[in-house]
């Protein structure tokens, strides 16, 4: 009896995504007025590590919970941060 086996790319499956919340750096100086209160223009590296998250998904949901929280606490600037907050892959 011949046995067939189907085809199964095993190329991707040894790898693993840790997928990084991260939220922009503030570059405000509240003395003089100067800089920005989110500044979504710094490289990804100096942005802030919220957690690290096994899919993206994940990574999602804890961003929009977070933002939701923040929002229903009055916190407006920490909601806007999350919002603009991006998962990436590590």
């Amino acid at each position: 009896m011949i046995s067939y086996r189907p085809y199964v790319n095993h190329s991707l499956s040894g790898l693993l995504f840790t997928w990084l919340l991260l939220i922009p750096p503030s570059s405000y100086d509240p003395t003089w007025g100067t800089g920005k209160i989110f500044d979504t223009e710094k490289p990804l590296s100096e942005w802030i590590l919220v957690g690290e998250f096994n899919t993206q998904d994940e990574c999602i949901a804890t961003r929009e919970q977070n933002r939701l929280t923040m929002a229903l606490r009055g916190n407006a600037d920490a909601a806007q941060r999350f919002n603009l907050g991006r998962c990436i892959t590590k």
